[in-house]
């Protein structure tokens, strides 16, 4: 956290372990080894820039950290929701799905 308050924006890959899979129907799961800072209230996909940012409960986005390559731009366009799935020792602890917003101008 800065010391004006505000949760600074270090990209998820930069805090715990995590990856996304997805297929061409747009199933998007996103794995992730440790708690989220707090909820998720929705996924930012911009296509132009080949990003992916979990937006928090207080707003603030957070970059996934992750390269997306072609297949999975092309995935996650066809996309409507993503489950955020928790693991501990390759057991899923939690899920949350949330609805992915697609950016694309």
């Amino acid at each position: 956290m800065s010391a004006d308050g505000f949760v600074e924006n270090i990209p998820l890959n930069n805090e715990m372990r995590c990856s996304i899979v997805s297929n061409s129907t747009g199933d998007i799961l996103i794995l992730h080894d440790q708690k989220l800072r707090s909820d998720i209230q929705w996924i930012d996909f911009d296509v132009d820039a080949k990003t992916l940012s979990l937006i928090h409960e207080d707003g603030s986005p957070q970059d996934l950290g992750i390269v997306l390559d072609a297949k999975m731009v092309s995935n996650l366009s066809n996309g409507l929701e993503v489950s955020l799935v928790r693991m501990d020792n390759d057991k899923a602890v939690s899920r949350q799905r949330v609805i992915i917003v697609i950016q694309e101008y």
